[in-house]
């Protein structure tokens, strides 16, 4: 999913397809790109924390596991200029697919 559907959806199917990448991602050991997902907030946050990455238009093309990563790698104490750079790449990469 990326931002022209996520922004398209009601709060409660954001709400939902979050839990069910988390859910997806338990069998997984929960990890992105070599990124153990916190866990340390909860579902709603990380929908709230998407909200405010989606509402930035450079970002609309990424998908949302890849946003959790950022917002994980940001928890985590990575500075802003690691959490740009994470962006920008994945804002090229996923411009050229």
């Amino acid at each position: 999913m990326r931002a022209d559907l996520w922004q398209k959806n009601e709060d409660f199917e954001n709400f939902v397809y979050v839990q069910g990448v988390f859910d997806g991602l338990i069998f997984a050991d929960t990890t992105v790109l070599e990124t153990k997902l916190t866990t340390d907030i909860n579902v709603d946050q990380y929908r709230k924390a998407i909200d405010a990455l989606y509402s930035d238009y450079r970002n609309a093309l990424i998908p949302v596991p890849f946003l959790m990563r950022v917002i994980t790698l940001e928890l985590q104490g990575s500075n802003k200029e690691t959490i740009e750079k994470e962006l920008e790449k994945y804002r090229k990469q996923f411009s050229q697919q």
